[in-house]
């Protein structure tokens, strides 16, 4: 998987002119146009590999990321105006080459899984929207920028990092309720496939964080973090700088560090880390 990370990487790199600029905006466009117009076209837009495969909808291929779930009007306006937002902060994030191959990984997996689980006949309804895609976008933006705060309705404030553990939970439930539960696994694989791209992109940040995780809960680390707390409890501060005497006890706006050219472990705060003389 690291290998796949770092071939996109290098493809983005050596063609920065791949992709199209302001991509969001114009899926957004075309959603809204779908929104407007949808009940008056005649033929599906949705992706649905038994149409393709039985009745040649080609189109669908391409039409499927410009469909949405029907809501209400503000709830529909606010999902677009927040799926511009995350898709504009994303290619700015990553620049258009890699949001574009993003984007067409997720749309190419989601095509090519749903003809191989048709053709394969697995159990189930397979049908893919745009929907999928923007949940896709949100877990991207959200592992870029978990602290980032946005306001939901304009008034509640939420971190992406919450909206993403929701969006997760959202799917886990579905999974279960709307598609295991009734043997549709067809249906199954349309919800999970994007999420799949998502795992490719961000694998060494999403190891990473499975490994910090693994250490942080280790015995070693638990009983490390519980000596501590012993021995600030016993002398009312876990470290004092060598210097001037504060703590971080009576000054906790001070960090302190460990000086590595003194002969033993001697404690200093900032204003004293380099503005001491070494112990020998």
């Amino acid at each position: 998987m690291s290998f796949l990370n770092r071939k996109i990487d290098e493809f983005c790199a050596r063609n920065r002119n791949f992709g199209v600029p302001g991509l969001m905006r114009l899926i957004i466009l075309g959603s809204i146009l779908y929104y407007i117009f949808g009940r008056f076209i005649p033929v599906m837009l949705e992706f649905i590999p038994l149409f393709v495969i039985h009745q040649l909808h080609i189109w669908q291929v391409v039409t499927f990321i410009f469909t949405i779930s029907r809501s209400d009007f503000l709830f529909t306006a606010l999902a677009f105006m927040f799926a511009s937002y995350v898709g504009g902060a994303l290619e700015q994030i990553w620049g258009t080459a890699k949001f574009s191959l993003f984007y067409l990984t997720s749309m190419i997996f989601t095509v090519v899984v749903g003809l191989i689980v048709t053709l394969l006949g697995v159990p189930g309804f397979y049908m893919a929207s745009g929907d999928f895609m923007y949940v896709s976008m949100i877990l991207a933006f959200a592992l870029l920028h978990p602290d980032v705060e946005i306001r939901f309705f304009f008034a509640i404030p939420l971190k992406m990092k919450y909206l993403a553990a929701f969006n997760v939970a959202f799917i886990a439930f579905s999974l279960y309720n709307d598609y295991l539960r009734h043997s549709n696994f067809a249906g199954a694989f349309a919800l999970i496939t994007p999420l799949l791209v998502v795992v490719i992109f961000f694998w060494p940040e999403l190891l990473h964080a499975l490994k910090r995780s693994k250490h942080k809960n280790s015995r070693q680390t638990i009983n490390f973090n519980s000596a501590q707390q012993e021995a600030k409890k016993a002398k009312g501060h876990l470290h004092k700088c060598s210097v001037c005497g504060e703590t971080d006890s009576t000054a906790p706006e001070l960090e302190f560090r460990y000086c590595s050219k003194c002969n033993g472990y001697h404690c200093y705060c900032s204003e004293h880390i380099n503005d001491h003389i070494h112990v020998e």
